[in-house]
């Protein structure tokens, strides 16, 4: 991953927090640092970023401490389930998440479906075609790679707050090619190339389960079913849930009985 600063970072930065805490806050916060009290301008954008990586957590705040009249860090967590958790008391405009974290996809679920108003951000260094219809049809409204230039990410997230739906070129990319790719250029696999684990998963989806309620139904862990669900995309030559479910119905694969 680039870095996200250009020329000599800080000489000292300001530390980052117990791992045990989960989360890092700017020096724009107040009191205890708790998620939420943050201290802004009118007109600052406050980002929430949540990334497992510590050094890019880091990058992200170093890069925002330098937009202080543009940027103001909500608070960062390297755990899906912290930021969870905190979830009241946290205040956002952006959310900027990796959405391959362990419960990174359901924590923009979640985010997204209970703020709508708030932008969502996926920022990933995967730029394959299931990963990108994943997160956006999670709730993301844009999708960066991690060696995006520090000034396109402020850019960015700038984008976001304001409404827009900011994608990196590759991202952009990809998302043409898959669009752009002819009805039929492809046939369709034969279901033999499903195992019967894929096929039980690709059931449920067809019926509208989410991830989560897929693997309790069946017994197996939500990262088992995002595996499921990522070889599955694979082998149809799909992009998203709703292709996936869609195919499998139209040729036999699955049915909703």
């Amino acid at each position: 991953m680039a870095p996200l600063y250009h020329g000599r970072p800080p000489a000292s930065p300001a530390p980052f927090p117990p791992p045990v805490s989960c989360a890092m806050h700017g020096p724009s916060c107040r009191g205890s640092g708790s998620p939420g009290s943050t201290v802004r301008r009118s007109g600052m954008i406050q980002v929430l970023a949540v990334d497992a990586n510590r050094t890019a957590l880091t990058g992200i705040r170093q890069l925002i401490e330098w937009q202080p009249d543009t940027l103001v860090l909500a608070a960062a967590y390297q755990r899906a389930f912290a930021v969870l958790e905190a979830l009241d008391a946290l205040t956002y405009d952006v959310a900027l998440i990796d959405p391959s974290i362990r419960g990174g996809l359901e924590l923009i679920r979640t985010l997204f479906r209970r703020y709508r108003h708030r932008s969502i951000v996926a920022f990933s260094v995967q730029c394959d075609a299931p990963s990108l219809f994943d997160a956006i049809e999670a709730g993301a409204r844009g999708y960066l790679l991690k060696s995006t230039e520090p000034t396109e990410l402020v850019r960015a997230l700038v984008e976001a707050a304001r409404g827009g739906a900011p994608l990196s070129p590759p991202v952009a990319r990809t998302l043409l090619e898959h669009l752009r790719r002819p009805p039929g250029l492809s046939s369709t696999p034969p279901p033999k190339l499903l195992t019967p684990r894929e096929l039980e998963v690709l059931s449920e989806l067809a019926r509208g389960a989410t991830y989560a309620e897929t693997a309790a139904r069946l017994g197996i862990g939500l990262g088992t079913v995002q595996s499921h669900v990522k070889s599955i995309y694979r082998k149809l030559e799909v992009g998203s849930k709703t292709q996936a479910a869609a195919l499998a119905l139209s040729r036999g694969l699955v049915s909703l009985q």
